[in-house]
C-alpha cells in the first residue's frame, strides 16, 4: 500500500473502527460484544481481553450456481444476510427454496460459486426427527407445548423444533415451511419467536400473514434468478405489481412501434411498386429522362424501406406480461341447492371412537355461505367435517346437496389418465372453462395433458380441487386446502374459489385466506363451538383502545424479553413463574391485535 493511502487508513478509518466497535452494545444472546461487520484484524484492539472478531454479516453467496442431474435450478451471482435481517424466501414449489437452504446449511454444496459462513445457525425443516427431550430447556417446552411422549403428531414435531432451535440461541435461524403443522395460537407464537431473535432470520413460507407481520426482506426465487425485495410481503406485492405496469406500458410502446413501422414499410413499398413506368408516346430522350428520375426516386424508397426493415429487425422485442382471464361460473350448468340454507345445527355433539370432542354445536349457514373453520389442533375441525360427510345426525343437509369433499389423502385421481381428462372425466363444463380453471391454478398450456402420477404433492393437491370446483357439486367441504400449496398456487385457488357459485366450507389456519374468502365463522377454540355470522376481519376486531399502538409494543417488547429469560432460567421455580407471565403477556397480545395484523 503505498505511504499516503496506509496513513489515511491509520489516521481516520482504524479510529472510526475502533469508536464503533466500542460503542457498539451486546444485542446477540451468547456473544461478549456488540454485533460488527468487520474481517480486519485492526478490531482486535477494540476487544483486547477477547481477541474475538464479531461480523454483522453472516452469510456471503458469491457466483453460486446450483443443478440437479443436469436440470438447472437457479443461478445467484452474489446474496448476503446480515444482522437484524428477517427475510421471507418466496417462490414456486420446485424452484430451489429449500436447496438453497440446504446450501446455506451446509448439508448441500453448490455446483460453483462459494458459501461463507460467520456465525452459527440452526434450521428446522419439514419432516424433519423431532429433538429428544433433553435438548429441550424445560421452559421453552411449556411455551411451546411440546410433550413428553412419543409418536407426536405434526404440529408437535414442528413446535419441538422450534423449540430446540429458541434453546439454541444461533445468529442465523433457518425456518423450512414452519406454518405448515401448525395452529394459529403455535403461529402467533412463531411470530412473536421470530421477532423476538436478535440474528438473522430465513424462513421458507407460503402463509401470506407471517410475511407480512415478521419479514424486512422478500427474496424472489423465480425462474433460475434470485431478486431481493426490502420490505413485507405486501411491499414486495406492491413492487412487483409496479413492475408488471412497467412491462405493460413497454409492451405497449413496443407494440405501437412495431406496427408503426410495419405499416411505413408497406407504405414506402408500395409507393415504389407504383411508380408510373414510361408512357409510350415519349420519346427516346425523354424516356430515358423519366427512367433516370422513376429509378432516382424508387431506389430512394427502397433504401427507405430497408432502413425500416433493419430498424424493425433491431427493435427489441418486449414480452407481453401475463393477463388472467376473469372467471365467471355458468349457473345453469351447476344445479343449485334448492334451499335457502345448506347446513344447520342444533346441540350437536361430535365424537372420536366414543370420545366427546364438542357439544352443543349450533348453526345455521345460508346457501351459497361461506364458512371457515378454525381453532386449535385437535379441537375438532376435521370431526366436524366427518360428520357433514357421514351425515351425524343433527346435522341437517338439504336434499338437494350435493357434497364434494377434499380430503388429505388425495386417492380420486386416476393415475394412467392426463390431468384434463382427469376433470373432464366428471365435469359437465365444457374443455375451454375448464382449461380457463385450470389456467389460474397454474396449470398452462401443455401441462394440462401430464399424465397424473407424475405430479407433485402441490400439483396433486390442484387436481383434486379443480376436480371438486368443476364437477356436480354445489357444497364443497375442504380440509386444510392450502397445505402443500405455494403462494401463486394459493392466490390462484383463492381466485378461483371466489367465483365459486356454491356453499363453501373449509378448515384452514391460514388467516390470508381465511379473509378473502369467509362471510361466517365456525371457531372451535370456544366451548360450546361459537358460530359468528360475519368476515374474518369483523371476528377479529378489538374493542377501541386510545392507546393502542403503545400497548402493543410493550407487550411485544416483554414477551421477547421473557423469551430470553425463559431460555436463561435454570431454576425450576423461577421458570414456571416466567412461564406463567409468558402465557399471560401473550393471551393479551394475540386478543389486542386487530384485523390489520392478521390480514
Amino acid at each position: 500500500m503505498p505511504i499516503f493511502g496506509w496513513f489515511l487508513t491509520v489516521s481516520f478509518v482504524r479510529p472510526l473502527f475502533l469508536a464503533a466497535a466500542q460503542l457498539m452494545q451486546p444485542r446477540i444472546p451468547g456473544l461478549s460484544r456488540g454485533v460488527l461487520w468487520c474481517c480486519d484484524p485492526l478490531v482486535h484492539d477494540a476487544f483486547p481481553e477477547s481477541g474475538e472478531v464479531i461480523f454483522m454479516l453472516y452469510v456471503d453467496i458469491q457466483h453460486v450456481r446450483k443443478s440437479y442431474d443436469e436440470v438447472f435450478l437457479f443461478e445467484i451471482p452474489q446474496l448476503q444476510i446480515s444482522a437484524g435481517q428477517r427475510i421471507g424466501l418466496v417462490g414456486r414449489n420446485g424452484s430451489g427454496k429449500t436447496t438453497l437452504l440446504r446450501l446455506i446449511q451446509g448439508s448441500e454444496l453448490p455446483d460453483s460459486g462459494t458459501v461463507r459462513v460467520f456465525g452459527s445457525l440452526t434450521m428446522v425443516q419439514q419432516l424433519a426427527s423431532a429433538p429428544d427431550p433433553d435438548e429441550i430447556s424445560h421452559g421453552l417446552d411449556k411455551v411451546w407445548r411440546v410433550p413428553k411422549h412419543s409418536g407426536r403428531s405434526g404440529g408437535e414435531q414442528t413446535r419441538a423444533q422450534l423449540a430446540r432451535s429458541a434453546n439454541e440461541r444461533v445468529h442465523v435461524l433457518l425456518l423450512d415451511e414452519p406454518t405448515s403443522n401448525l395452529d394459529m395460537d403455535g403461529i402467533a407464537q412463531l411470530e412473536t419467536m421470530i421477532l423476538a431473535h436478535e440474528g438473522a432470520v430465513v424462513m421458507i413460507s407460503h402463509d401470506q400473514t407471517v410475511l407480512d407481520r415478521v419479514c424486512t426482506h422478500i427474496w424472489d426465487l423465480d425462474d433460475g434468478t434470485l431478486k431481493e425485495y426490502k420490505g413485507n410481503y405486501t411491499k414486495f406485492r406492491q413492487q412487483k405489481d409496479l413492475q408488471v405496469t412497467a412491462q405493460q406500458r413497454d409492451y405497449d410502446n413496443y407494440t405501437v412501434e412495431r406496427q408503426r413501422l410495419q405499416n411505413a414499410i408497406v407504405e414506402k413499398k408500395g409507393q415504389s411498386q407504383g411508380m408510373r413506368k414510361t408512357p409510350k408516346r415519349m420519346g427516346n430522350s425523354e424516356a430515358r429522362l423519366h427512367k433516370r428520375a422513376i429509378g432516382t426516386k424508387q431506389g430512394k424508397l427502397n433504401q427507405t424501406a430497408k432502413a425500416l426493415e433493419s430498424r424493425l429487425e433491431q427493435l427489441e422485442a418486449v414480452e407481453k406480461p401475463r393477463d388472467e382471464q376473469g372467471i365467471q361460473f355458468d349457473i345453469h350448468v351447476q344445479e343449485p341447492l334448492a334451499s335457502s340454507w345448506a347446513l344447520m345445527a342444533d346441540g350437536t355433539r361430535g365424537c372420536i371412537d366414543g370420545h366427546q370432542v364438542y357439544d352443543s354445536l349450533r348453526l345455521q349457514l345460508p346457501r351459497a355461505g361461506r364458512l371457515a373453520v378454525i381453532g386449535p389442533n385437535g379441537s375438532g375441525k376435521s370431526t366436524f367435517l366427518r360428520s357433514i360427510e357421514e351425515g351425524v345426525a343433527g346435522l341437517r343437509l338439504p336434499g338437494s346437496a350435493r357434497i364434494g369433499f377434499f380430503h388429505q389423502q388425495l386417492d380420486s385421481l386416476e393415475p394412467n389418465a392426463t390431468l384434463l381428462e382427469s376433470v373432464m372425466q366428471s365435469s359437465p363444463w365444457s374443455e375451454t372453462f375448464i382449461r380457463t380453471i385450470l389456467a389460474r391454478l397454474l396449470f398452462r398450456r401443455d401441462q394440462v395433458h401430464t399424465v397424473t402420477s407424475v405430479l407433485s404433492g402441490g400439483e396433486r393437491v390442484k387436481a383434486v380441487m379443480a376436480q371438486l370446483i368443476l364437477g356436480r357439486f354445489n357444497m364443497l367441504v375442504l380440509d386444510e386446502p392450502t397445505n402443500y400449496l405455494d403462494i401463486p398456487s394459493i392466490q390462484g385457488l383463492t381466485a378461483v374459489l371466489q367465483a365459486y357459485p356454491g356453499t363453501l366450507i373449509f378448515a384452514s389456519h391460514d388467516r390470508s385466506f381465511i379473509s378473502q374468502l369467509a362471510d361466517h365463522i365456525l371457531d372451535f377454540s370456544q366451548r360450546p363451538p361459537k358460530f359468528f355470522q360475519g368476515t374474518w376481519k369483523q371476528w377479529r376486531r378489538p374493542a377501541p383502545t386510545a392507546n393502542r399502538d403503545t400497548e402493543l409494543l410493550l407487550l411485544r417488547t416483554k414477551a421477547a424479553e421473557l423469551s430470553g429469560l425463559l431460555a436463561a432460567a435454570t431454576d425450576e421455580q423461577e421458570r414456571s413463574a416466567l412461564d406463567q407471565q409468558w402465557l399471560k403477556i401473550n393471551k393479551s397480545l394475540r386478543d389486542l391485535e386487530s384485523p390489520s395484523d392478521f390480514e
